[in-house]
């Protein structure tokens, strides 16, 4: 039997999403919060596409939430698929949940995975999940005073919450460190996003990006990509959370992406996590404490920019 599906978001990813889904055979009819405009972009399709226009879900407005809820009752979509973080982190899907509404994406508890790398940073760490050495900060002064007894460009600095991928920085001295640490925390770079911070140590290499399918307990590995992080050529400019990608590329062996594939699911089991995981690797080839050469920079809970 063919679905009706709503999906919520309306960045490229979720175009990319809408344009995949609108070729299944499986799918009648998909909702999308936009306006009309763009009902062309799906016009060659196997489905019809339905635009809301008269209402937009708003993460910052729990009222829109429930017309939401309303509008799938109303017009029997069968499954809700989430685009972006925000929405997940907040707990869309416990919503969701709570009306008998299926949907794909973790629930407000798994999405912290995301949503805290404090938090992320703990669950590797009991997992024994290889990734980098850190501290986590609650107030400016702390962090300054423990980056003065490091080396200049040893470490990163992230803040703790979502920044939109922009809440990493690689300062190659005190001074640029100090005013990331101060501008995330004393200025609210990023609003409660950046109330807490960690300091990692840096990783030098390759980086790649790991994501699965997951149902619970088991995951199904996609293609492995890469993108570009920085601005500007040369690898310089301020880190962007993407600027553009490429794949399949094919840097992990086998052996690699087996252990990427039990890492994860070493995370999905313990979270029951349900959704698109996103591992981010560097690849090093410095021999490191866990005798192989990867290292788990850090998971995110829905599809990224390049798959």
């Amino acid at each position: 039997m063919r679905k009706s599906l709503l999906v919520i978001g309306l960045g490229a990813r979720e175009h990319a999403i809408i344009d995949k889904l609108s070729s299944s055979p499986y799918v009648s009819n998909i909702h999308i919060f936009s306006s009309e405009d763009n009902k062309s972009l799906y016009s060659s399709k196997l489905c019809d596409i339905t635009c809301i226009s008269d209402f937009h879900i708003d993460n910052d407005d729990t009222k829109t939430y429930f017309k939401t809820i309303k509008y799938i009752q109303n017009n029997s979509i069968d499954f809700v698929f989430i685009g972006p973080e925000k929405y997940l982190c907040d707990g869309i899907v416990d919503i969701l949940d709570s009306y008998n509404i299926p949907s794909f994406g973790p629930n407000k508890f798994a999405s912290q995975i995301e949503s805290s790398k404090i938090f992320s940073k703990k669950i590797m760490s009991k997992l024994k999940i290889p990734t980098a050495d850190y501290m986590s900060f609650n107030n400016s002064t702390n962090a300054i005073e423990y980056i003065k007894q490091l080396k200049d460009n040893t470490y990163v600095i992230k803040a703790d919450g979502l920044a939109s991928g922009k809440g990493v920085f690689l300062p190659n001295t005190y001074d640029k460190a100090f005013d990331n640490i101060v501008n995330i925390m004393d200025f609210n770079m990023f609003g409660d996003s950046g109330k807490e911070i960690i300091i990692e140590e840096k990783i030098y290499g390759k980086e790649v990006s790991v994501f699965g399918f997951c149902n619970g307990s088991n995951v199904e590995i996609m293609p492995c990509v890469q993108d570009y992080k920085l601005s500007r050529d040369y690898n310089t400019g301020i880190n962007t959370g993407g600027m553009g990608s490429h794949g399949p590329v094919h840097i992990l062996t086998s052996n690699e992406e087996k252990l990427c594939k039990k890492y994860m699911e070493s995370v999905v089991k313990e979270l029951n996590y349900v959704g698109v995981l996103y591992m981010g690797l560097m690849i090093s080839n410095v021999h490191n404490k866990y005798n192989n050469r990867l290292y788990v920079l850090e998971f995110n809970c829905r599809f990224g920019d390049p798959e």
